[in-house]
């Protein structure tokens, strides 16, 4: 289709506009030229050359020789089949030369020595216009279904049955494509019913032709059809163009249905001056979409623009980072998305009914907009009509927010007024889960965002009386915190800010109402809600000292244990949230130090335990230890072992306030009792040692006792010992001292006499220790090793005489020795071998002494004659026998 020049400037208004064509099946016969043959040839020379007088066909099958004319009449009537003859005017049937006369082609043709060939059936297809009958190209392609037809699918023409051949002739030369050679004609053609060709298309489609709507400078529209034929445009303004071409509806005819816009109808003209730019209308869905995703705090939109394809996601996009979006709609007032983050402000969006027009405007952080209207505008051919056009700009965002915002404040419901009750002190205290329920409702939200768009008094006072009809106790001073703390973070510049203050002062008035009703009337978990709630900036002291100095009284003797326990509930409290906090507080102090000034014991264990407890719970380590002492020092010091145990048991409640101080005091005092009273009974022992226990550990405790002196006599050392064992066994199941521990304590016992000291007299203290500690894993090793030490106080024999002396010595430990016997008495007769062998020989009397003090120890007499007798030579006789033996392994 031909076209105009294009537009200078970009289209406002796009349309592709569906016009009908109607393609046509046709069959064609088709003949082209082909080479003359020899008669063929003669019969039209003879024509060319006699002109109006030719020959008869006899006379010229004559000259040519061919003898029967019927030839030349067969060459002729072929001839005027195809065309290249036609019969001269008034002559029904030709049969001579002087009744035809050449056709135009074939008198062209024959001039290049041709003629039309047979002819030939082809199949054509033609396309029309449908409203024009403007011939198109054949491979002109085209829908089945219209989007935006020119014209009623129902109002199209019948299909055409017949075309004309010169027509055709015409439309072949003209778009093609040609049907055979160069010289090919068509000599006739038919149209076919639809389908009868399958090959061939037929029927009626739609073709795409764009149009545009150009603005310019004098406030009009310029028609663009660069597609157009003359013919279609003219045809084109013969249309109304609120059919297809006018965008009555053009911006919102396709979006969800809304409220009504304000509609002008002022001239473009006038409408435009008061706008920084046109929008074209496919622009206008992502250039809003653009305008909301970089809205950084605020977006009033008509409900028109949040029915734009794609908007709806790009509005909950802004809601999640934080933006306030507020939505004039037809439908009921609603909160549509709500996010909040504690690290910003919360986004959100807000649907508010407002039946009424309003500005069919789209305003973004109060400084850009876009604006829906409708306008009378003149388009050039085709008059004046009604357009809905947009206009974006930051002149008029002012005006338009203020109205758009008026209209909200309207839609919005009210702030809610009445008298906040007083607080309640046994309310129970609030969850994390209950709060957030309370924030999700939706009149609180909605009354937040009403804040958010008109930031007074009046509206924060609404939605503390609001909460205030909602909750009670911590519960109302937690959702008053919450709610104000996002007051303040959708409204950081606000000012006055009265929500900026409202935590902490609900928070004062709980605290006061907590302190007139007294400890006995507020439950632990207000009271610890009431710590816990504390605005962050407020000073520890500030929240404990006007409890201490209500609740505590003032003069210690009328102190109770429920002062003491309302300041462990307190230190208690503070340390959850200000750890070590009231340990720091002067005033905690004071009063702490008055109620443990008052330290009469309770005649009770259970109650003194109690106490104990309450003490360790409240008071500073050092001070409960001193506390735990003053009361321990109220009982009197035992002065006989049978009552350190119930002295002791008196201690017991105060044992985790004391700790290893109290077990090593108990310790002592036991130990000084045991050094009072020694003794060697073993049921004595034993309760001695019962009584350690939980103070010392078994070895501790037996080395305590066996410190105590009982007597000097060593028997009865060792008797006190084996009791002592005996005891300590029976008592520990576990932990008792070791075997090598007892016998490092009877080694102690067993002293070493000074030198010269003869062993003969602990030789019924050796059989009687022997016989006792026969039993005793290793005693009979110490004693052993005692007695080695009893014979190293011996003096050794300087002369042999002195030799009986010795050897009788040792009797009174032989029994002990054992089998270091006979080295020990081998060691003082192996200095006198010479002299015991001299009296052997000389059979003297010292010899049979020796013998007789040798046997007397339980020694054999052939251990006697191997040290006195040295060991034989070796036969010389057997000394070279081995010789000879290695030599002969050598060789």
């Amino acid at each position: 289709m031909r076209g105009n020049s294009s537009p200078k400037s970009s289209p406002w208004w796009e349309i592709s506009l569906d016009w009908p064509v109607e393609h046509v099946a046709c069959q064609l016969e088709v003949v082209e030229p082909r080479r003359l043959t020899a008669l063929e040839w003669a019969v039209l020379r003879v024509l060319e050359a006699f002109g109006d007088a030719p020959p008869s066909l006899k006379e010229m099958a004559e000259e040519l020789g061919l003898g029967e004319p019927r030839f030349l009449a067969d060459v002729l009537q072929g001839l005027l089949s195809q065309e290249a003859l036609h019969p001269r005017p008034n002559v029904k049937d030709a049969t001579q030369l002087g009744e035809v006369l050449f056709t135009e082609r074939g008198r062209e043709l024959f001039r290049k020595g041709q003629v039309d060939g047979a002819p030939a059936t082809l199949g054509y297809g033609l396309c029309f216009d449908a409203i024009t009958d403007e011939p198109l190209p054949a491979n002109t392609q085209g829908m089945s279904d219209p989007g935006c037809p020119a014209m009623d699918p129902s109002q199209l023409p019948n299909p055409r049955e017949e075309v004309g051949l010169e027509r055709l002739r015409t439309i072949v030369q003209r778009l093609g494509p040609p049907v055979g050679g160069a010289d090919a004609r068509i000599r006739s053609v038919r149209v076919l019913a639809p389908g009868a060709a399958p090959k061939l298309r037929s029927g009626f489609s739609w073709v795409q032709l764009p149009l545009a709507l150009i603005p310019t400078p004098e406030g009009r529209f310029r028609l663009h059809a660069p597609s157009l034929s003359p013919q279609q445009r003219s045809r084109l303004t013969e249309f109304s163009l609120s059919q297809w071409v006018t965008p009555a509806r053009a911006v919102t005819h396709e979006w969800a249905p809304h409220p009504p816009f304000r509609r002008g109808g002022q001239s473009l003209g006038m409408w435009s001056a008061s706008m920084e730019r046109l929008v074209p209308i496919s622009h206008v869905p992502q250039e809003a979409k653009r305008l909301v995703a970089a809205a950084r705090r605020e977006v009033l939109l008509h409900a028109v623009w949040a029915a734009a394809p794609g908007m709806t996601d790009t509005l909950a996009a802004a809601a999640n980072r934080g933006v306030a979006i507020y939505v004039l709609c037809a439908d009921a007032t609603s909160v549509k998305a709500w996010c909040s983050a504690s690290e910003r402000a919360a986004g959100f969006i807000i649907e508010a009914r407002y039946p009424d027009e309003a500005p069919g405007a789209l305003v973004v952080d109060g400084s850009e907009t876009l604006l829906l209207e409708e306008v009378i505008a003149e388009v050039e051919e085709l008059g004046k009509h009604a357009f809905e056009v947009v206009g974006g700009g930051r002149a008029r965002a002012a005006a338009l927010r203020a109205e758009l915002r008026q209209a909200l404040l309207m839609a919005l419901p009210s702030p809610e007024a009445g008298k906040q009750p007083p607080f309640g002190v046994r309310q129970t205290p609030p969850t994390d889960a209950a709060v957030t329920r309370l924030l999700e409702e939706s009149r609180l939200r909605l009354d937040l965002a009403r804040l958010a768009l008109d930031p007074t008094n009046q509206g924060w006072f609404g939605i503390e009386a609001w909460l205030a009809s909602r909750c009670q106790g911590p519960d109302r001073v937690a959702a008053i915190q919450q709610v104000a703390d996002l007051a303040d973070r959708l409204l950081p510049d606000a000012t006055p800010a009265p929500w900026r203050s409202a935590g902490t002062s609900a928070w004062r008035a709980f605290h006061m109402a907590i302190i007139a009703a007294g400890p006995q009337e507020v439950p632990d978990d207000v009271l610890r809600a009431l710590i816990r709630l504390a605005p962050p900036k407020m000073e520890p002291e500030a929240v404990l000292k006007p409890l201490v100095a209500q609740w505590v009284h003032p003069m210690p003797a009328v102190q109770s244990p429920e002062a003491l326990s309302l300041l462990g509930r307190l230190r208690t409290f503070m340390d959850e949230r200000w750890k070590g906090m009231a340990l720091r507080s002067p005033d905690f102090l004071v009063a702490l130090e008055r109620c443990l000034k008052v330290v009469p014991p309770p005649p009770h264990a259970q109650e003194l335990a109690e106490r104990a407890r309450l003490v360790a719970a409240v008071a500073p380590a050092d001070g409960a230890q001193q506390w735990a002492w003053a009361v321990g020092a109220l009982w009197p010091v035992p002065l006989h072992l049978q009552d350190f145990g119930e002295w002791r048991k008196l201690h017991e409640p105060l044992a985790a306030l004391l700790g290893p101080a109290l077990t090593a005091h108990q310790s002592e005092q036991w130990k000084a009792l045991i050094s009072a009273a020694p003794t060697r009974a073993e049921e004595h022992l034993s309760e001695q040692l019962r009584m350690s226990q939980g103070l010392l550990a078994a070895p501790e405790a037996v080395a305590s006792m066996l410190a105590v002196p009982v007597s000097e006599d060593l028997l009865t050392q060792v008797e006190r010992l084996i009791r002592l064992r005996s005891a300590s066994q029976s008592i520990w199941k576990q932990g008792t001292p070791s075997d090598e521990t007892w016998n490092r304590h009877l080694q102690s016992l067993l002293i070493i006499p000074p030198q010269g000291y003869s062993p003969e007299e602990h030789a019924p203290l050796i059989v009687e220790l022997s016989q006792r500690l026969h039993v005793w894993p290793g005693a009979g090793s110490a004693l052993r090793t005692w007695a080695h030490a009893l014979v190293g106080t011996l003096p050794p024999p300087v002369r042999v005489e002195g030799l009986v002396w010795w050897l009788e010595s040792l009797q009174g430990v032989a029994g002990v020795l054992g089998p270091d016997l006979h080295r020990t008495a081998s060691t003082a007769l192996a200095r006198h071998v010479g002299a015991l062998r001299d009296a052997r020989q000389q059979k003297a009397p010292l010899w049979d002494q020796v013998i007789e003090s040798w046997l007397a120890l339980g020694l054999d007499m052939p251990a006697l004659e191997s040290l006195v007798e040295p060991p034989a030579a070796p036969a010389a006789s057997t000394r070279h026998s081995k010789k000879q033996g290695k030599k002969g392994k050598k060789r």
